[in-house]
C-alpha cells in the first residue's frame, strides 16, 4: 500500500533521539504550537505521541517505512521470546520449589553413616570389629524395624512395638540385627552379638 495519495502529504519515519538517552521509532511530522514549530514523533512501542522542540533533539535519522517495519517485527520477537523465557523460568523456579518440598529419602537400614555409629574394633581381636550405634539411628522406630527385617530370622514383632521399646532395647536390637546382616554377606571380620532376648521368633 502507497504511503501517500494525491492530496496527502508524503508519510515521513525516522529514529529520532532526544537529549538525555531517550529515543524513539516512528512516523515523524512538523507541528505548529503557540507560535513555535515541534517535531511530533508517533512512536510505534508505545504507541505514544511527543512533540519535541528543536533545543531537545538530538538527531533524527529519518528511515524507510520498510526499515520501520523490520524494527517492529524485532520488537514483537523480542516481546515472544522474553515472555517464552519468562515461563521458562518460572516453570524450572516452580519445579524447584516442588523438589525442595519433598520429603527427603529415606536411607536403607544397612546405610550407616558417621551420624548414626561407627565400626569400633575387638578388644581382643583388632581383626574384627562390632558394630556401636548412635540414637541418630535407634531412636527411629522405622529404621530398627526395617533392619530387623534384614536380620534372616522369622521375627515376631512389629513397628509399633519396636516404638515402645526402650532406647537400649531399639540399639540393641538394631545392632544384632545389622550385625548379622553385614556377616551374612561375607563379612568374616564382623561380630554378631546375641539375639537380645526380648526378640522372638515365630518359630
Amino acid at each position: 500500500m502507497s504511503d501517500t495519495t494525491e492530496t496527502e502529504i508524503p508519510r515521513r519515519y525516522a529514529f529520532v533521539e532526544i537529549m538525555g538517552h531517550r529515543s524513539h521509532w516512528g512516523e515523524i511530522s512538523e507541528v505548529e504550537f503557540a507560535g513555535a514549530k515541534f517535531l511530533r514523533v508517533h512512536d510505534v512501542d508505545t504507541d505514544e505521541v511527543h512533540n519535541y522542540g528543536g533545543a531537545a533533539i538530538f538527531n533524527v535519522s529519518e528511515i524507510s517505512r520498510a526499515k520501520l517495519d523490520a524494527h517492529i517485527e524485532q520488537q514483537v520477537r523480542y516481546k515472544r521470546e522474553q515472555t517464552e523465557r519468562e515461563a521458562r523460568w518460572k516453570a524450572q523456579d516452580e519445579a524447584i520449589r516442588k523438589a525442595r518440598e519433598l520429603p527427603a529419602p529415606k536411607p536403607e537400614p544397612t546405610e550407616i553413616s558417621d551420624a548414626d555409629g561407627e565400626w569400633v574394633d575387638d578388644a581382643e581381636d583388632p581383626e574384627k570389629s562390632h558394630l556401636c550405634l548412635t540414637a541418630n539411628y535407634y531412636d527411629n522406630p522405622e529404621r530398627v524395624f526395617l533392619a530387623l527385617e534384614l536380620a534372616g530370622e522369622p521375627i515376631d514383632t512389629t513397628q509399633e512395638t519396636v516404638a515402645r521399646w526402650t532406647s537400649e532395647q531399639r540399639k540393641a536390637a538394631a545392632e544384632w540385627a545389622l550385625s548379622r546382616s553385614y556377616a551374612a554377606s561375607d563379612n568374616d571380620d564382623v561380630i554378631v552379638p546375641p539375639r537380645p532376648d526380648f526378640i522372638e521368633l515365630l518359630f
